[in-house]
């Protein structure tokens, strides 16, 4: 119950509170506390208290965590202390009716005015059925009742905690009945997505349900409506611009009957119908304080699991949303933006968990891949890339040079639900194009590791770069396909030039061949490791390397034809003059390379590659000369309608996906800098892909 009277006597609380900080502080003074927080056996609230004394939920003031700690409260903390976030952790109890109808006289009295009866909007936003600018938590409103809005003309509201909490209380019962309200009538498209659901994306086409459109990274649909007869009169559908975006727009949509769900360039989610392009709801993430991002505010995607759309944010938090109205759910911190860490990528859902990689390697960060439960946010594992001494690997650093950071994991993986395993690629190490104080060869950078699922732990790695100082990630998808005698392959093409076949149980190496210009390596040795050419590294006066920094491909997602056993990729035939520099401390968000490149002239061609092989079996040239950075190059899409869809600068385009012919082309104006995707709506196929600041939708119908 909220009514004081049901708790103890404040002055009894008081002396706890008292008490329970003068055990903190000589515990802090004694160096013993750190021995004391881990153990299962301190109780929560203790825990809460902790956090409070040590600065980590300064949201909270004192007098509001005097009425959260009494248990007769019915505030549940367990989250607060996993995630250290009130506006995730903090949710109004579970009230009597009695409690919440008094919350109903009481917002009819102080907010109905402005916020129109039953909280459905009048001069002011409706509180209910859309996310709000102030945040969709609990403790959110909370915040904005007791502070007001000074810039919106809300005054603060003089209101005792409990009556606080009532109106929260309603406003909660008038949500759960507007979603229902919506989950039959607007949103009776997005139904449950289970894992099994997107394990089986194969046998429906009509959805797109990761962010390579199934768990293979293959970026391959079965849809053949649009094909190549008739995609010369494909037509644009609708258009939709979004607000506030970077020049790349990189997202990839989602498609769940209809409904596509969007990530916007500064962590928001949109929701739209994919008939029309009406937005349906929208989730506006406000970021505050410095985010550190090599290359743009951007986002890739989204993921989406049973009744949740999962955001990875820029400045390093994991979001679940309500899908049919955005509300949110949870907010997981994944790691502090002041210490260089961003996430850029989409996230991949699988069975009960949320994965995630982390960027930043730039400044300083050490990269890790992550997984989350999906249902409360608490993290279930986490896998290092730079390994900590005395671990395995740890012997592949130098000294210290692992604190230098590196290793970011800022593509999403691919997974294999039958052998359990997650497949996912890793960034260089850091600095750049300096490794003279970190010798060795600097794992599990430039790497693709396999995770247990279950656990996180690593089952095998490839390194594709030993000792990189060209800045050559290793971050590019990994496609999953099995060969005519069903072996289980995992393949990709790297940004060193080689496209690779591994075996995916094992990580055995198969075979490799260059897909683009190479000449810093003569070929690879029997257990692929690279036989280096002599003065490729970055010198003082240059060295011209091919590839170049831009790598023979980079984010660029490739498709696979498991038809016509065709590997699709957007190549970079261009060298660069790698320079090194004075070696400098990466770190606190401060970039540092350890030198630079400049790239010579050059050109992009989609290429077809024989998937079993790396045989080139045909090229298309998209750009021409290769203009200076920022390159607008977007990943591909390839159906059994026999066609490639990409684009690169201002043009799309769709390839005949057997020679590689043209077959339709689009000016696009703004660049492409996304991956197109495609779904059925009342029965028609589209082809969607994000260009400029926009979302273009593409049918023949």
């Amino acid at each position: 119950m909220l009514d004081g009277r049901s708790w103890m006597p404040k002055s009894y609380w008081l002396r706890i509170l008292l008490s329970l900080f003068a055990l903190f502080a000589v515990l802090l003074w004694t160096g013993r506390l750190a021995e004391i927080k881990g153990m299962h056996g301190l109780n929560v609230r203790a825990q809460v208290i902790y956090l409070k004394i040590t600065g980590k939920i300064p949201e909270i003031d004192f007098s509001e965590l005097f009425h959260l700690l009494p248990p007769g409260g019915g505030f549940k903390l367990d989250r607060l202390v996993q995630t250290q976030n009130p506006l995730s952790a903090i949710e109004v109890p579970s009230y009597p009716a009695t409690e919440t109808d008094a919350g109903r006289a009481i917002f009819e009295k102080n907010c109905s005015t402005c916020h129109g009866q039953g909280a459905r909007g009048a001069a002011a936003p409706a509180l209910v059925g859309r996310p709000l600018s102030v945040g969709a938590g609990d403790w959110a409103i909370y915040r904005t009742i007791t502070d007001g809005l000074a810039d919106r003309g809300m005054p603060a509201l003089g209101l005792s905690w409990r009556d606080k909490w009532r109106i929260i209380s309603y406003l909660r019962k008038e949500e759960r009945g507007l979603s229902e309200k919506a989950g039959v009538e607007t949103f009776a498209a997005v139904r449950n997505v289970p894992a099994s659901a997107i394990e089986a994306s194969a046998s429906n086409p009509d959805d797109w349900l990761t962010y390579s459109g199934s768990y293979t990274g293959a970026r391959h649909s079965s849809l053949s409506q649009i094909n190549a007869g008739n995609v010369s009169r494909m037509r644009l559908m609708w258009m939709h611009q979004v607000p506030n975006s970077d020049p790349r727009f990189e997202t990839t949509p989602l498609a769940v009957g209809g409904v596509l769900f969007i990530s916007l360039p500064q962590s928001g989610v949109q929701a739209i119908d994919g008939e029309t392009g009406k937005i349906l709801w929208t989730y506006d993430r406000k970021i505050t304080g410095k985010v550190s991002v090599c290359c743009g505010l951007v986002n890739r995607g989204v993921a989406i699991l049973d009744n949740r759309v999962f955001l990875a944010t820029v400045d390093a938090h994991m979001i679940a949303l309500d899908a049919r109205n955005g509300r949110v759910l949870w907010d997981t911190v994944v790691d502090d933006p002041a210490n260089g860490y961003a996430l850029t990528s989409a996230p991949l859902a699988l069975r009960d968990i949320v994965v995630i990689g982390t960027a930043g390697g730039e400044f300083g960060a050490l990269g890790h891949i992550d997984a989350y439960d999906a249902r409360t946010g608490k993290r279930r594992w986490r896998f290092d890339t730079i390994p900590r001494p005395g671990q395995p690997g740890s012997n592949t650093w130098s000294g210290d040079s692992w604190k230098k950071g590196g290793g970011p994991a800022w593509l999403t993986g691919t997974y294999d639900p039958q052998l359990n395993l997650v497949y996912w690629g890793t960034g260089n190490p850091s600095p750049d194009f300096n490794g003279d104080e970190r010798l060795g060869d600097n794992l599990y950078t430039n790497s693709v590791v396999a995770l247990d699922a279950k656990t996180g732990r690593m089952r095998w790695h490839f390194q594709f770069t030993p000792h990189d100082v060209h800045d050559w990630d290793a971050a590019q998808i990994p496609v999953l396909a099995n060969d005519k005698d069903g072996r289980r392959l995992l393949m990709t093409a790297n940004k060193n030039g080689f496209y690779y076949i591994l075996d995916r149980e094992t990580g055995r190496y198969i075979r490799a061949k260059p897909f683009t210009d190479v000449n810093w390596a003569k070929g690879l040795d029997g257990r692929g490791r690279p036989i280096i050419q002599k003065e490729i590294a970055p010198s003082r006066n240059g060295t011209l390397v091919y590839p170049g920094a831009i790598g023979g491909t980079n984010w660029w997602p490739p498709s696979y034809d498991p038809a016509a056993n065709l590997f699709f990729v957007q190549t970079v035939l261009q060298g660069s003059v790698f320079y090194k520099g004075a070696q400098a401390e990466t770190a606190n968000s401060t970039m540092d390379l350890g030198g630079g490149a400049i790239g010579h002239p050059g050109r992009v061609e989609i290429r077809a590659l024989d998937g079993f092989t790396g045989e080139i079996k045909w090229r298309h040239e998209v750009v021409n000369p290769l203009p200076s950075y920022p390159y607008f190059i977007g990943g591909l899409l390839s159906t059994a309608g026999n066609i490639v869809f990409g684009g690169a600068q201002d043009e799309l385009v769709a390839l005949d996906s057997h020679s590689g012919k043209a077959l339709w082309r689009f000016h696009s104006g703004p660049g492409v800098h996304a991956a197109p995707m495609t779904y059925t709506v009342k029965g028609k196929q589209r082809i969607t892909v994000a260009v400029g600041h926009s979302i273009l939708t593409f049918g023949v119908d």
